[in-house]
């Protein structure tokens, strides 16, 4: 039924199956850098910042919230669980665009003080800095990450397009954030990890990406033994063939 509808209309596809980033890439021809969608995201994201849209996801504007919960859940607990109440929730936002987050999850942080970083692409922190960045949010490459411990970092359907996403978690957990939080993750129902190719429609921006399918043991295992696994599950109203989108909240042992 699912295969039948989604040849009705326009939507996201998965092709391929590739043992590598690099074999993934030569197919795809193309890499979430390209700056179309980067144009596409910022025309997006000030429609949201100046209030002329509700939502926005990978471009894409809704006229309602679409929320997940279970991140407005570990958001609230890392926002409870401060150390130092006179000092700001500390969040690092890996693959945050433009800002995607912070907008969306402002008003349940309602009078509390914020030091939101994206970590991104080198365009996307410059165009961030110079049109997003309000004294709360901020946008960072790897080279300014700085040695400053986070409350909360945030994986929001990034860590699945990363060439080598093992160094970069690796970077940020040597900062010993207080919990992480997956979210949108694609994971395989069976099998190993393998490379597959993304193509997005031209309805929202014509492109094509190389997107690694984990298992689950394995992208757990990337997280080390410092963490545990609070609460895992499905994302609502995501149906694929091979894969599952899952979330992961996972929780520094060392943090009360």
């Amino acid at each position: 039924v699912w295969r039948t509808i989604s040849r009705l209309k326009p939507s996201v596809r998965w092709d391929g199956q590739y043992s590598s980033y690099e074999e993934a890439l030569k197919a795809a021809g193309g890499s979430y850098a390209d700056p179309k969608i980067i144009e596409k995201v910022a025309d997006a994201t000030r429609q949201v910042r100046d209030g002329r849209a509700v939502f926005e996801r990978d471009s894409v504007l809704f006229d309602r919230p679409q929320y997940s919960w279970p991140m407005v859940s570990a958001v609230l607990h890392a926002a409870l669980a401060r150390s130092k109440w006179d000092q700001p929730l500390r969040v690092v936002d890996l693959g945050g665009a433009l800002g995607t987050h912070y907008f969306q999850l402002r008003p349940f942080l309602s009078g509390v003080p914020l030091r939101w970083r994206v970590l991104e692409q080198q365009a996307f922190v410059e165009l961030g800095n110079a049109e997003f960045a309000d004294g709360s949010l901020e946008f960072i490459d790897a080279a300014n990450l700085g040695a400053e411990r986070p409350d909360l970092v945030i994986c929001s359907s990034v860590l699945q397009y990363i060439d080598g996403v093992e160094k970069v978690l690796g970077q940020l957990i040597r900062l010993k954030p207080r919990a992480v939080f997956i979210d949108r993750t694609s994971v395989t129902r069976d099998g190993g990890d393998f490379w597959t190719v993304q193509s997005v429609p031209k309805s929202i921006y014509a492109a094509k990406y190389p997107c690694r399918i984990f298992s689950q043991p394995s992208l757990l295992r990337i997280m080390g033994n410092s963490y545990r696994l609070r609460a895992d599950g499905e994302c609502e109203r995501e149906i694929f063939e091979r894969f599952l989108l899952k979330y992961f909240w996972l929780v520094n042992n060392t943090s009360s």
